[in-house]
């Protein structure tokens, strides 16, 4: 233990981010940063903090500031293990070659340093590197780092027991789950709900993960069998396709985010058009009234629904609507439905947040008096666009001088913690 002490004190200090590079943090993000400063205040633990948050950015904020982060690790990798070591690496990138193998190979390299306060530093870069290349490896231990000694004990024994399947060791985890309380409830939502994300961008792309944390936020009615089917109707294409390793435990992971992530307990909502659904990828199956999707809430082009739930071409064709109404007057609908408004029903009402263009509902946002929200992109969080007087937050949960903090409902719902 006292040599990791030394160890991590002779590694040279990380060459300092610009401040350019850092513009998308969030007052969330900056305050985690600022409290790893007090509680650990090494440099190369701010910079894990900082690679953390980056990594779980979305896509659309992560490719502005790409270019500038994997400049700043290319350059700082090659500074210390040389330009031919990293070209290798850069080769086994781009071969596709395992995240394992190539986190060897690195240490490897590095092992051949000759001081240790070089090899020390150049791990550090790799650790921060890594999150920056999206180079970490996703298993399915990470999902479970949550639970106590005793629930791994006690879901390894149901796992080596022949007579237990799989969906009764997910229920138990479930079961786990739900038990859990206060600081414990918070690790474990924070772990599945990072760990989830993390894992299906890695396997199904960054746009899946990012569609599906999005109709996660969103809710409603259905909305776990939509995002539930959504996910494994695109897993099911790239295992069809043959283009996924380690299929067995990509499916037992999925299973977890299936019950936990997503809230699914397996029901089949199809919007009264249909009472089964794929038993693999939860798609709702033998639609009526002509419906089409993955809960039959939609109809094929050229069709609109008529006021029975039904599809048909005798609307009128300007009468446009995202499935929120079925009435026009030349052209603008009217009477929205869902807590929708708009010429075509595309927004939603003050108060609430959504896509009703995606034929999903508006949710009212979480915010004191009704007030108006927005997604923050940078932070993948619902936020309060205005606090009544005297308090702050994201949900105007927060207090300042004598103002006490909001108790009402606003306060205490939560619908994308734990996120950075």
């Amino acid at each position: 233990m006292r040599r990791s002490t030394i160890s991590r004190k002779i590694a040279r200090d990380p060459i300092p981010l610009s401040a350019d590079m850092l513009t998308w943090q969030t007052p969330r993000h900056k305050t985690l940063v600022q409290r790893t400063k007090q509680t650990k205040g090494s440099p190369w633990d701010i910079m894990n903090t900082i690679g953390d948050q980056y990594y779980h950015l979305r896509k659309s904020v992560r490719v502005k500031y790409d270019q500038k982060f994997i400049k700043y690790c290319n350059e700082s990798l090659v500074a210390i293990i040389g330009n031919d070591s990293f070209v290798h690496l850069e080769e086994m990138v781009t071969d596709s070659e395992q995240i394992e193998h190539i986190w060897n190979k690195y240490q490897q390299i590095i092992g051949y340093l000759k001081s240790e306060e070089d090899q020390l530093t150049a791990e550090h870069y790799g650790q921060f590197c890594r999150k920056i290349y999206r180079l970490l490896p996703i298993e399915q231990v990470d999902l479970m780092s949550w639970l106590s000694p005793s629930q791994r004990f006690r879901i390894a024994e149901m796992i080596q027991d022949p007579q237990v399947n799989d969906s009764q060791v997910y229920e138990k985890l479930y079961e786990f789950f739900n038990k859990a309380s206060g600081d414990a409830k918070d690790e474990a939502d924070e772990v599945i709900t990072l760990g989830c994300r993390k894992f299906i961008a890695h396997h199904l792309g960054d746009q899946l993960a990012e569609d599906i944390e999005d109709l996660r936020v969103a809710g409603g009615t259905g909305s776990s069998h939509h995002t539930a089917a959504l996910l494994f109707v695109k897993h099911s294409e790239i295992a069809e396709a043959g283009e996924m390793a380690h299929q067995k435990r990509i499916e037992e992971s999925l299973s977890i985010c299936k019950r936990i992530y997503l809230d699914f307990d397996g029901s089949c909502f199809c919007n009264g058009r249909a009472d089964t659904c794929d038993p693999k990828t939860h798609v709702c199956q033998n639609c009526t009234g002509g419906t089409i999707g993955y809960q039959c809430e939609k109809c094929p082009v050229d069709h609109r629904l008529d006021k029975t739930g039904n599809c048909t071409t005798n609307l009128d064709p300007e009468c446009f609507c995202n499935n929120h109404s079925n009435d026009c007057i030349d052209g603008v609908c009217q009477n929205c439905e869902n807590n929708s408004i708009g010429d075509h029903c595309e927004l939603c009402d003050v108060g609430f947040f959504g896509d009703p263009t995606k034929g999903n509902g508006c949710t009212k946002c979480p915010c004191p008096k009704n007030g108006e929200c927005s997604y923050n992109t940078g932070s993948n969080r619902i936020e309060c666009n205005d606090c009544p007087k005297g308090h702050i937050g994201e949900r105007c949960e927060e207090s300042e001088s004598s103002y006490q903090p909001f108790t009402t409902e606003a306060s205490t719902i939560t619908l994308v913690d734990n996120q950075l």
